[in-house]
């Protein structure tokens, strides 16, 4: 028989397996240590412009550091962005 799971349920699944990749898989592509946090922001901002063209300073500005300072995965996701578009 089938459980259909809650939409509470649902979440804390996707949520514990969006924090496994940016704890561990990201790092796998290419052997570089990525800041997991920078990666979820990073995340959380493809999410959230899914719907809309972003470019490479929106993704910057959305994956700063909270305290303000620009994240190094912004630098090198955005030159990579870059360069993959031109």
């Amino acid at each position: 028989m089938r459980r259909e799971a809650d939409a509470a349920t649902v979440q804390r699944l996707m949520r514990g397996y969006l924090d496994e990749i940016s704890r561990t898989d990201i790092s796998r592509v290419n052997g570089v240590d990525r800041n997991p946090s920078g990666v979820r922001r990073l995340l959380a901002s493809l999410a959230r412009n899914t719907a809309a063209e972003a470019g490479a300073s929106t993704l910057a500005a959305d994956t700063a550091d909270p305290a303000g300072a620009a994240s190094a995965l912004a630098g090198l996701v955005c030159c990579g962005i870059e360069a993959a578009i031109a």
